[in-house]
């Protein structure tokens, strides 16, 4: 990629320049499928194309930008339109070079405005060279489409924002390219945008368009809606250092065929859906925050590096993991459910399902164990065999935390076998296990104390308890807590539970009602013989 920032060109061309508006009538497609050039311009040019459609005089909407075309605005126009906005198809050679539209503006302007843009072999650049840059709204509109695509192999297209603060308005945006070429989107590092539309790299399905970037090195932020969503279908997204794409109520997309390279900030929030099929790299290793996801569905691979702080990711609403889904995080995992008021519970709860085939490596870096952390109305659903593990293939620390934002305690459904090194249960906190079948095991395989004891009687409760359920290991300090937790049976009884000899735990035998009338009768029996004597 080859970034075309001439703002010193386009700043020393319009000190020589003079403004004037120039008028392009563009051809018609569908006669000749020829493009007009685009000739007259300069740096301070309002250049306006004029796309209305004359079959008679071959007019309509392709041009062609030749070498370094450049304006201070663009409007495409079409006089039969309702709106009086004209559509835009405009090519160049070579693609490097293109139409470059600096507003050169300390207050708010339109720097394109068109029904629709499509461009292919050509670059399209978009800046503010004025010294009060970040002072300016900079808008651009290119109505229902954007199309950064190439039909042809070995076509190359560009768009830069570049030194501009702005909004875009596009109501689907394409970047895709085919083998050999390259189609490439870019926010520079000084830029700030503000997108509304959805935003498509590549083709659903179709791995030969795999040659759209997205490269974000400033701010995206995209509009919160439900039409404006970030989609990687094929191709890759590129967040650099210093870039970040701020998203809520939106869906985000990595499919199948896609690549995220998340070297800065992927801010996804509430009332967002974020869908990885693909492969996902948070590459950050000193974020300002948390990564976190609200509804998450997955089967893909997502690797996120060791972090100085605020490590690890958070799960806000249900997330499912199906089969494939291998995920890689840095030391722990948040299921962080919350209470509103008036509001359903399901609405908050945060609920975290992994299916058979996905599995989740949580790193244990710096001495501090690998952990799973449950925050009040929080729901934890295990189908896989050991779906936690360290990157040793040991198991992690099963924990709860006190959680002052909800009225509402944690659950474990467990369909398998589960491996953890150990279970912190938080005085304050309460967690629920259920057994859901035969298969379902808890094994806690840490060295010495597995169970913690901190918790109060009652705040650890577990179902459908049958022997050789649990495993705790034979450290007597585990004791305490086993006296502390309440064990129901299938039949949801209340049982007495001790430690066995082998570390499994075991029921205490509780006298069937006749066995009870038969000791309560030899008691009698005894006492009465004894008064006798006496």
């Amino acid at each position: 990629m080859r970034k075309i920032i001439l703002l010193s060109v386009l700043c020393s061309l319009a000190a020589a320049s003079y403004g004037e508006t120039v008028t392009v009538v563009g051809k018609y497609t569908n006669t000749t499928g020829d493009r007009v050039t685009i000739t007259g311009t300069s740096a301070t040019t309002d250049l306006i194309l004029n796309s209305t459609p004359d079959k008679t005089a071959n007019t309509g909407e392709m041009y062609r930008a030749i070498g370094t075309t450049l304006a201070k605005t663009v409007t495409a126009i079409d006089t039969t339109a309702a709106d009086g906005k004209g559509s835009v198809n405009i090519a160049s050679n070579p693609p490097t070079s293109g139409l470059f539209v600096d507003v050169d503006s300390a207050t708010a302007i339109t720097a394109v405005s068109a029904a629709s843009w499509k461009q292919n072999y050509m670059t399209l650049l978009i800046s503010n060279s004025n010294a009060d840059y970040q002072s300016a709204v900079v808008a651009t509109d290119f109505g229902s489409s954007l199309s950064l695509d190439s039909t042809t192999s070995g076509q190359q297209q560009y768009m830069h924002f570049n030194h501009v603060y702005g909004t875009v308005n596009a109501a689907t945006t394409t970047i895709a390219a085919t083998a050999s070429g390259e189609t490439i989107l870019s926010i520079d590092s000084d830029s700030k945008i503000d997108w509304t539309g959805k935003i498509v790299v590549g083709q659903k399905g179709n791995p030969s368009k795999n040659f759209g970037v997205l490269q974000i090195d400033g701010a995206l932020s995209m509009k919160a809606n439900t039409s404006s969503f970030v989609s990687i279908y094929s191709g890759t997204l590129n967040i650099g250092s210093n870039g970040s794409i701020t998203t809520s109520n939106n869906t985000f997309s990595v499919d199948v065929y896609a690549t995220a390279n998340i070297d800065g900030a992927l801010k996804i929030g509430g009332g967002s859906t974020t869908n990885i099929y693909g492969t996902m790299y948070l590459n950050n290793a000193a974020p300002t925050s948390q990564m976190a996801f609200y509804t998450l569905n997955t089967s893909g691979t997502l690797q996120q590096a060791t972090a100085s702080s605020q490590n690890g990711i958070r799960f806000w609403r249900t997330s499912t993991f199906e089969s494939g889904a291998t995920w890689t995080i840095d030391q722990v995992v948040d299921l962080f459910g919350n209470y509103v008021e008036d509001v359903d519970i399901s609405v908050t709860r945060s609920n975290l399902i992994i299916k058979e085939g996905a599995h989740i490596i949580v790193n244990e870096t710096d001495g501090k164990i690998a952990r799973i952390r449950m925050w009040g109305n929080s729901r934890l659903n295990l189908y896989q065999e050991n779906a936690f593990t360290d990157q040793n293939g040991k198991g992690i620390r099963l924990a709860t935390a006190k959680d002052t934002y909800s009225n509402y305690g944690s659950v474990v459904n467990v369909y398998s076998m589960q491996t953890f090194e150990d279970l912190y249960v938080t005085g304050g906190s309460a967690l629920e296990i259920f057994l859901q079948n035969d298969l379902a095991q808890l094994i806690f395989e840490g060295e010495g104390q597995t169970i913690n004891a901190g918790f109060s009687e009652g705040e650890l409760k577990i179902y459908n308890f049958r022997e050789n359920s649990i495993y705790v290991g034979t450290d007597s300090r585990n004791e305490a807590g086993i006296a502390l937790a309440q064990f129901y049976d299938s039949e949801n009884n209340l049982l007495s539970v001790r430690i066995g000899s082998d570390g499994w735990l075991t029921a205490i035998a509780v006298p069937e009602p006749a066995e009870w009338a038969a000791i309560f009768g030899a008691l009698a029996l005894g006492f009465a013989l004894y008064r006798r004597r006496k």
